[in-house]
């Protein structure tokens, strides 16, 4: 069970086969009202695997309305037969070499009994030497010290469940994003939540994300927006801008979608609701009524 059983499975797939997959869910999420959406590799855990999935993602960022940013998450797991230093070894040389050629950023999974600080250091080193930028998960289920790296490395970082308050502050200093996903903490049954307030007293700025995966099936951002209001106790408001702007810097798209400013594409969602602040209280149910993706009409409902 678990990532390896999805390693096995995503392997034997041929690159058209996880084309045709993920296409409804990408039709899923632009239903909900995503328009630019991250997505990253991770499933493979070998260089010829996750060039697959990368190639993958190519694709379908050429024939979905909705936009793509590919991640390259070779460090998500550390595949039978190595131990985590080789594995390090091999994701920071061979595999980020042929990855950096269709991603855009590096991630790894720095936690317990995954990657250590030190080998999340020399994978995403790596990666911005070869012009990836960096992205750690970090503290989701336990302390590991790993955000002071990701400070360092001026990553974007999420999870950050168990990060200490020192800690955020250096995030912050450092010009950060978090993202917090609050499904994962659902479909993973924490039974702690942490409050927005310790991210936002830090100064750290926000982003929320679907966390969407074989573990979290999750392809409304209109959920995520609910959840992170019920279980983080953030205002709509603060929700509504995680969910966009502060989204879309995290994904290295600010400046072009996010918010609607001159010069930035025309991506707007029309909801069924009276207000935004309507929104946290409208569970169980899709308020998309009309999406438009660079100025065109990509989905109107009914």
């Amino acid at each position: 069970g678990g990532i390896l059983r999805t390693v096995r499975e995503t392997r034997a797939a041929s690159v058209w086969r996880l084309v045709e997959e993920a296409r409804p869910r990408l039709d899923s999420m632009l239903k909900h009202g995503a328009t630019t959406i991250e997505v990253k590799s991770g499933y493979c855990l070998d260089t010829e695997g996750e060039v697959k999935m990368l190639k993958a993602i190519k694709l379908l960022d050429a024939i979905h309305p909705v936009d793509l940013v590919p991640t390259f998450l070779g460090a998500h797991a550390v595949p039978e037969g190595f131990s985590s230093s080789e594995y390090t070894k091999l994701v920071a040389g061979e595999m980020v070499e042929k990855a950096a050629e269709l991603a855009e950023f590096c991630d790894v999974f720095c936690e317990k009994g995954v990657f250590s600080p030190e080998e999340s250091r020399l994978v995403l080193e790596a990666g911005l030497k070869r012009g990836l930028k960096p992205q750690m998960h970090v503290d989701e289920f336990s302390h590991t010290g790993g955000a002071r790296v990701a400070a360092e490395l001026k990553a974007v970082v999420s999870h950050l469940a168990h990060t200490t308050r020192e800690e955020l502050r250096a995030l912050a200093e450092a010009g950060c994003i978090g993202v917090l996903l609050p499904s994962i903490l659902l479909c993973t049954m924490q039974e702690e939540w942490p409050k927005a307030s310790k991210y936002i007293e830090a100064g750290l700025p926000i982003a929320l994300g679907s966390d969407l995966s074989p573990a979290c099936w999750v392809e409304s951002m209109q959920l995520v927006v609910q959840l992170a209001c019920l279980m983080y106790r953030m205002t709509p408001e603060q929700a509504i801008v995680a969910a966009t702007v502060n989204a879309a810097h995290a994904v290295g798209r600010g400046l072009e979608v996010g918010s609607l400013e001159p010069w930035k594409k025309a991506d707007i969602i029309v909801l069924d609701a009276r207000s935004y602040e309507h929104i946290p209280y409208h569970l169980g149910t899709n308020l998309v009524e009309t999406v438009i993706k660079g100025g065109k009409l990509v989905y109107e409902a009914g």
